[in-house]
């Protein structure tokens, strides 16, 4: 019982420095230096199924951050997800057509998929300046430690790494991303319901 009540403390703890705005709200300055994650582009540049109610929120969104030239930030693990997730919902798209991802994959189907993908990411690439990672000084065992808990996302605090690293606001669609010290920016009102209790 004491550990559960000292785990949901800790929790409440993480979610109190973390600093939630919503993006219907918010105004976007020229000094602003803002990563966004894979599910905002995939909203905004993804294959048609993709489509979210939020889909137009977040393109307005990137309108203003690119009229007011806010620095926008990439990295490989956004890339690597957006690649991954789009090219998954093409495969869902096929229905019973092929008997695994990896036979789509390698189907001459997957050929005009891959150019459209990969044309996507040219233009994301094309409004973002790359930063890295900075694996090799991540503390990876606390990284691993918190993932081995079964309530922390990997990719989530690789991400949050990254934008405390580099001073950088995260534009994000999770509803779950509860990793403190990290200013979000998102019309997703899971999030949002957190932040305002």
């Amino acid at each position: 019982m004491q550990i559960a009540l000292f785990r949901l403390q800790t929790e409440f703890s993480e979610w109190m420095m973390t600093t939630i705005r919503d993006i219907r709200g918010h105004t976007f300055l020229k000094d602003d230096k803002l990563l966004i994650d894979t599910n905002v582009w995939l909203s905004v540049y993804g294959p048609i199924p993709y489509r979210r109610k939020r889909a137009v929120i977040y393109s307005n969104a990137l309108a203003n951050i690119k009229r007011v030239r806010c620095s926008v930030f990439i990295d490989v693990i956004v890339v690597s997800e957006y690649i991954n997730q789009y090219a998954r919902l093409e495969f869902k798209q096929t229905g019973d057509q092929f008997n695994d991802f990896k036979h789509f994959r390698d189907s001459e189907y997957f050929q005009p998929v891959a150019k459209n993908i990969a044309t996507s990411v040219m233009g994301i690439l094309n409004n973002c300046a790359r930063c890295g990672s900075g694996f090799p000084e991540m503390n990876i065992s606390t990284v691993l430690g918190d993932f081995a808990g079964g309530d922390k996302d990997f990719n989530d605090q690789v991400i949050a790494g990254i934008c405390k690293k580099q001073g950088l606001q995260l534009l994000t669609d999770d509803g779950d991303f509860n990793v403190p010290d990290v200013l979000v920016i998102t019309a997703n009102n899971q999030l949002l319901s957190v932040a305002a209790n």
